[in-house]
């Protein structure tokens, strides 16, 4: 005779329920923001892109000069799920994710936000988001924060 299990995934669409592990789990990277999005969102991916500042100057006979003048600004993307409701927190999630880009918009924040990127630390301005519902039918949302990024501060 078989055994029933019961459906651990069965729930309502679009809700979403943190559920505690047993096990402990060390991150192989650690992604931590100053910033917190309240309400049923999940961090997904998180990215990085710099990039040196410098010039290429060729000259005759085959001779190349190299000018470098430090480091540009860089990009930083973090993405994640947003749900249309949390099981045990309630609220919907696409509205604490448009509400924390207001506030941290680099149109309106007075100070730029923190990220730590594994062991880096970079200063961010938060400079454009994306938001997109990804499958309407179980109503889960994708997110993406753009960031111009400081080089990193050790």
């Amino acid at each position: 005779m078989e055994k029933e299990v019961a459906g651990f995934f069965a729930h309502a669409r679009g809700s979403v329920k943190a559920v505690e592990s047993p096990w402990q789990r060390v991150a192989a990277f650690r992604i931590r923001t100053s910033v917190n999005i309240p309400g049923p969102v999940i961090l997904t991916q998180a990215a990085i892109s710099q990039k040196g500042n410098y010039q290429f100057l060729h000259t005759l006979n085959d001779s190349i000069f190299v000018y470098v003048f430090g480091d540009r600004i860089g990009e930083l993307l973090l993405s994640g799920m947003a749900f249309a409701d949390g099981c045990d927190i309630g609220g919907e999630g696409h509205t604490p994710v448009l509400e924390t880009y207001d506030a941290v918009k680099i149109s309106t924040a007075a100070q730029p936000i923190i990220v730590n990127f594994g062991n880096k630390t970079f200063e961010c301005l938060v400079t454009g988001m994306d938001m997109r519902v990804e499958n309407a039918e179980t109503m889960i949302g994708q997110w993406t924060f753009k960031l111009s990024s400081f080089p990193a501060i050790d």
